[in-house]
């Protein structure tokens, strides 16, 4: 099962946690330039410059890096592209086609992010966690929106799910095209994602 796998200790003092974030930068580093074959553990060590043994020290496998790395990245995204939709008292059509948009460039400018997304989607585990935080993450816009246990919830925590959850596909396809292209295809799907949710605007307090 996904939970007998073995964790990486936490670091307690600085130095410690010098040499993960050290590991965690090479680890990127690494899958930023090969694609979407992750980097041997030697390589990720000789990366960070310190011996294997350290390495294994902190982590005790790739795929426990990969797990490290993925939750920050869907922890970054949740402050960067939810939290903002939550708390702002912007219009929410504005904030909506700001964060796709935002989203796509910061893709699109850090190839790392796509190629650890391939990665995810090939671990069982870690497509489990990337699920569970689409749909946390459905749920938390969905609330701003559309009142729990009226008629129209649910069908707006399904939209929004189905669009956090076809947004990475675009990722993919618009990192293929030009620059022209990439850019309309997303303001389309922006378009689209507005759309689908009939215009949203934030619910009476």
């Amino acid at each position: 099962m996904a939970n007998d796998r073995p964790r990486r200790r936490r670091p307690e003092q600085a130095r410690s946690r010098q040499r993960v974030q050290a590991i965690l930068t090479a680890a990127t580093e690494l899958i930023a330039e090969r694609g979407t074959e992750p980097p041997s553990m030697t390589e990720i060590a000789e990366r960070a410059g310190m011996g294997l043994t350290a390495l294994y020290r902190y982590f005790p496998n790739k795929q426990s890096i990969l797990r490290e790395l993925s939750l920050q990245v869907l922890e970054f995204n949740r402050q960067s592209f939810v939290t903002p939709l939550v708390d702002s008292d912007a219009p929410i059509e504005e904030l909506i086609r700001d964060s796709i948009t935002a989203y796509w460039h910061l893709h699109r400018d850090e190839p790392f992010r796509l190629r650890l997304r391939v990665a995810i989607h090939g671990d069982a585990e870690l497509s489990a966690l990337d699920l569970a935080d689409s749909r946390q993450n459905a749920l938390l816009f969905a609330d701003q929106i559309s009142q729990d246990g009226t008629d129209g919830y649910s069908s707006t925590v399904r939209h929004v799910f189905l669009i956090i959850s076809l947004l990475d596909s675009l990722m993919l396809t618009a990192i293929q095209l030009s620059r022209e292209e990439a850019d309309a295809l997303v303001d389309d799907f922006a378009d689209m994602a507005v759309s689908l949710l009939g215009g949203a605007s934030r619910k009476s307090p």
